[in-house]
């Protein structure tokens, strides 16, 4: 029975492990560093709702929100006048950034205003569909 310490990236690379090795290899130091840097996470910080892209637009948009925890997520469009257009997404969410596709074939031109709220944010903003 072998040992755990015989099993190293040196000895596992070295001539004498495989007679196909011309030599034996030896990472460099640079090519395993540990850095303490933190990795950027996937994970937002915060609530966010995006400028929705792009914007004026005919006839589809999209619309990216970013949530830093699982939830129930609502977005919903309106008109000027406060009137409810569509829903655009009622269901809970995984957290991360996400995007929804906004297709306003059936509509008039004009400012809408959408709308996401979740249990810990609420937030809206313009949009112009121009035909």
């Amino acid at each position: 029975e072998q040992e755990a310490a015989e099993y190293t990236i040196e000895n596992i690379f070295s001539k004498e492990s495989n007679p196909n090795y011309g030599r034996d290899w030896k990472p460099s130091p640079e090519l395993y560093a540990v850095s303490n840097t933190k990795e950027n996470s996937t994970v937002p910080e915060r609530y966010e709702l995006k400028q929705n892209y792009p914007n004026p637009f005919n006839p589809v948009t999209n619309i990216t929100y970013s949530i830093p925890q699982s939830g129930q997520v609502k977005i919903a469009v309106f008109d000027m006048l406060g009137k409810k257009v569509v829903t655009l997404t009622n269901e809970i969410q995984s957290a991360g950034d996400h995007t929804v596709t906004f297709d306003a074939s059936s509509l008039s031109s004009g400012v809408y205003l959408y709308r996401i709220e979740t249990d810990n944010f609420v937030g809206m903003n313009k949009m112009t569909l121009i035909k």
